[in-house]
C-alpha cells in the first residue's frame, strides 16, 4: 500500500483546506510571495559574500547585488548541490529529493506527474507562479513546467519539444546534443531581465501572493561576457584564450591562459550579478520587497581543471558541488546572519515551505534549514550523486562535520577527504571496502550505508504513475549490497 498521494490528489486536499478566511470570517494575513533565483554553475568560492576577489579586478567583486542581499538576509557558509550538473540538481531544488528517487538523471528522464514540485504546492495554496529559464536542461519536457502557468523559454534559442521528446524516448538524440552545444553561445540575462520584471509587474497589482523562478545561465560556459567587461576583469591579458569552446580545452592550460578564463568566467557572474540586482531593485521600486522571501543559489558549480577536469558533471569534488544559498524574508530571517552547518539544494523546498507556511509532501527528503540559522550546525549530514551510465559513473560523496567520502560504485574505491585541513581535496585518504565491517578513523562509512537505506525507505511512499517510463530503480549491483546488510525489507536473508 502506497503512503503517497498523487499530485492532483495532493493539490486537492490543499484546495480544501484552504479559505480565504478564518472561522471567526476574519481575512486571513496574505502570505509572502517568493522569489526563487539560480544561477546555472554558479561555484561558491567565486561568490563575494563568500570572501572571493577577481585576481585581477578586485575593486569590480564579482556579485555585489547578491552581498547586499546577504546582508541584509541569511547566507548558508556551507551549501552544496546534490549533484554537479543543472537537470538533476534543479530537479532536486523543486522536489525536495535526492536525484535517485526523482529519477530524472540523464536526458532521457522525465519526472513522474504523480511526484508534486514547489510550484504545484504554492498554485494550490493560491500564489500566481511563473517561471523563466534560459538553459536547454530546465525545458519543461523534463516536468519543470509542472505547477506554472507561464513557464518560458528566455534563452534566444529555439528549443523544439520533439527534440527534447524524441530524446526522452529513447530515439535519435542528436538534435538534443546541437542544441546544448548551441546554447552555449550568447547572452540571455537581459531577456530574462525584461520578461520576468514584466510579469512581477504585473503581479503586484493582484492580490494573491506570487512565487517567481528565474534561471541565469551566462556564467555556465561558453565564458563570453561583454566585450568591456572581459577587458575590466583582465585588461592586461594578450594571449589567444577568448572562452569559447571551453570543453575543447583538452589539456591545462599556461597558468596565465587559465587565469584568463577564470577572469572571463568571473566577467559573466559580474554581468548575471548586474541583471539580478536590477530584478530585486524592481521588488522595491513595487513596494514588495518587505513581503517577498528571496531564495538566491545555484545548481553546482565548475571544474578548471583541479583534478584532471574542466566543466562539470565528472565529479564530485568541492568545485563541482559547492554552492551559494542566501535567504532573505524581512521580519522573519535574521539580517546579516551567517549560517553554519551542511545545508542542501534539495532542503529549498522544505524551508520555502516552514517560511512560507504551506506544507510539503511527507515523502521529501529535504530539512528545514531553521535550525541552522536559530540554533547554529544542527550535525546534518550532506549527500550528492552522480549517476550517469553512459558514462560508467556511478559516484556518492558524504559529509559529516570536516570529513568528506567520495565513493566509485563502479570501482568498489573511494577516498576521504578532511575538508579543514585540505579544503582543495589534494591529499586523499584511499578507503576500500565499503561494504564490509571494516572501519576507519578518518571517517565511519556506514554513513553512506546509512543514508543509502533512507533513500529506500522514502523510495516506498513516493507516488508514482502506473506503468510511468520515468521511473528510476537503485541498480541490481547496489540493492545486492544493501540487501546483503540487511538494509532493504527482506534482505540480509
Amino acid at each position: 500500500m502506497k503512503l503517497g498521494v498523487s499530485a492532483a490528489s495532493f493539490s486537492l486536499l490543499l484546495a480544501l483546506t484552504t479559505s480565504s478566511c478564518g472561522r471567526s470570517g476574519a481575512p486571513q494575513p496574505k502570505r509572502p510571495n517568493l522569489l526563487l533565483i539560480s544561477v546555472d554553475s554558479l561555484r561558491r568560492d567565486h561568490v563575494g559574500p563568500y570572501g572571493y576577489r577577481p585576481e585581477f579586478a578586485g575593486e569590480e567583486g564579482t556579485t555585489p547585488a547578491i552581498a547586499r542581499l546577504a546582508s541584509e538576509g541569511v547566507l548558508f557558509e556551507d551549501a552544496k548541490s546534490t549533484t554537479c550538473w543543472t537537470l538533476p540538481a534543479h530537479m532536486s531544488l523543486m522536489t525536495g529529493m535526492p536525484s535517485a528517487l526523482h529519477g530524472v538523471t540523464d536526458n532521457r528522464k522525465q519526472l513522474d506527474p504523480a511526484i508534486t514540485t514547489l510550484a504545484e504546492a504554492l498554485r494550490a495554496k493560491g500564489y500566481a507562479t511563473a517561471g523563466f529559464y534560459s538553459g536547454p536542461n530546465l525545458h519543461p519536457a523534463f516536468g519543470f513546467g509542472a505547477g506554472f502557468t507561464t513557464y518560458q523559454n528566455c534563452s534566444g534559442k529555439e528549443m523544439p519539444q520533439a527534440a527534447f521528446e524524441e530524446a526522452i524516448s529513447g530515439g535519435d538524440s542528436s538534435e538534443l546534443v546541437s542544441l546544448h552545444h548551441d546554447s552555449h553561445s550568447g547572452l540571455s540575462s537581459q531577456t530574462l531581465l525584461s520578461e520576468s520584471r514584466a510579469w512581477l509587474e504585473n503581479a503586484a497589482d493582484e492580490e494573491e501572493p506570487f512565487f517567481l523562478f528565474v534561471h541565469w545561465w551566462d556564467p555556465h560556459y561558453d565564458y563570453t561576457p561583454p566585450a568591456a567587461l572581459g577587458r575590466k576583469f583582465d585588461p592586461g591579458y594578450v594571449g589567444e584564450q577568448t572562452g569559447t569552446d571551453f570543453l575543447d580545452v583538452r589539456s591545462v592550460p599556461k597558468d596565465r591562459d587559465l587565469a584568463h578564463i577564470l577572469a572571463l568566467y568571473d566577467a559573466e557572474i559580474r554581468y548575471t550579478d548586474d541583471h539580478i540586482g536590477q530584478l530585486l531593485e524592481s521588488l522595491e521600486k513595487l513596494e514588495l520587497a518587505e513581503d517577498t522571501l528571496v531564495i538566491f543559489t545555484a545548481d553546482h558549480g565548475d571544474e578548471f581543471f583541479e583534478h584532471g577536469y574542466r566543466g562539470h558533471q565528472r565529479t564530485l569534488y568541492e568545485e563541482a558541488i559547492q554552492i551559494p544559498l542566501v535567504m532573505r524574508l524581512p521580519g522573519s530571517l535574521p539580517a546579516g546572519k551567517r549560517a553554519a552547518g551542511n545545508a542542501s539544494l534539495q532542503d529549498v523546498f522544505a524551508t520555502a515551505a516552514d517560511l512560507l507556511d504551506i506544507p510539503a509532501p511527507d515523502y521529501g527528503m529535504g530539512q528545514s534549514l531553521r535550525p541552522l540559522w536559530e540554533r547554529g550546525d544542527d550535525g546534518r549530514t550532506h549527500y550528492s550523486e552522480l549517476d550517469l551510465p553512459h558514462r560508467d559513473l556511478q559516484l556518492s560523496a558524504i559529509q559529516s562535520g570536516d570529513m568528506k567520502l567520495i565513493w566509485d560504485h563502479t570501482k568498489d574505491l573511494g577516498e576521504v577527504f578532511d575538508l579543514r585541513a585540505d579544503p582543495l581535496e589534494q591529499n586523499p585518504i584511499s578507503v576500500s571496502g565499503l561494504f564490509s565491517r571494516d572501519q576507519t578513523d578518518a571517517l565511519e562509512l556506514g554513513l553512506l550505508r546509512t543514508e543509502l537505506a533512507r533513500q529506500e525507505r522514502a523510495r516506498k511512499n513516493i507516488p508514482r504513475t502506473p506503468g510511468f517510463s520515468g521511473e528510476h530503480k537503485l541498480s541490481d549491483e547496489l540493492a545486492e549490497e544493501l540487501a546483503s546488510f540487511g538494509y532493504l525489507e527482506g534482505g540480509g536473508e
